[in-house]
């Protein structure tokens, strides 16, 4: 289906008179850029899987914020380099014996 000559032309100029692109709002804090997210994010199950533990296991993990996780609506995703990142905080050392 063809636009009336009309409706194109207005459409038209009503683009090439608009200014620039808007500046885009306020950045996104630096834990959220896309940087942030430039590996893949991984299901719970995937997980749960990749640390060998039960998924309510990481529930509780990320219940007590011993592990970050990005959640949108009902979907949680985990960034593996964060979550490695905040388990090493957890590493306790060798005991030794005499």
């Amino acid at each position: 289906m063809k636009l009336p000559q009309n409706v194109q032309s207005s459409s038209s100029s009503a683009s090439s008179s608009s200014p620039s692109a808007p500046a885009p709002a306020a950045s996104a804090p630096p834990s959220l850029s896309a940087a942030a997210f430039g590996s893949e994010l991984l299901t719970p199950e995937q997980l749960s899987l990749r640390l060998n533990v039960s998924r309510r296991c990481l529930g509780n993990w990320t219940r007590e914020r011993l592990i970050p996780m990005v959640k949108i609506g009902r979907v949680c995703r985990f960034n593996l380099p964060q979550v490695m990142a905040a388990l090493e905080k957890h590493v306790q050392g060798v005991a030794t014996t005499r």
